[in-house]
């Protein structure tokens, strides 16, 4: 189970559509049936380890990680270019890029 800490949520109502259960609501709109979470989500929200990034399935698995021969040339130094040059090397490490 999931718990959004109500003291850092910023009502932005992102998390709606990322539910793949579709458990989360707005707090309006959470279901009579429903409202002894919001008290529990509170609580339970200290408890747990704060989620900073996505796992995606499989990500458990070691990859073969291949290096690159590969050159590339990023026009534009500002922030664009720095994260096209993060992105290729994601994609291609070892790749030689020049900025």
């Amino acid at each position: 189970m999931l718990f959004i800490d109500p003291d850092v949520c910023i009502d932005c109502n992102a998390c709606l559509t990322e539910c793949p259960a579709r458990a989360i609501y707005p707090q309006a709109r959470v279901p009579e049936e429903m409202t002894n979470y919001i008290e529990m989500n509170a609580l339970e929200s200290k408890c747990h380890p704060v989620i900073t990034e996505r796992k995606v399935e499989g990500a458990d698995q070691p990859k073969k990680v291949e290096q690159s021969d590969k050159r590339f040339a990023v026009v534009g130094a500002g922030p664009s270019g720095f994260f096209a040059s993060e992105a290729l090397l994601k994609q291609f490490p070892g790749a030689r890029i020049e900025v």
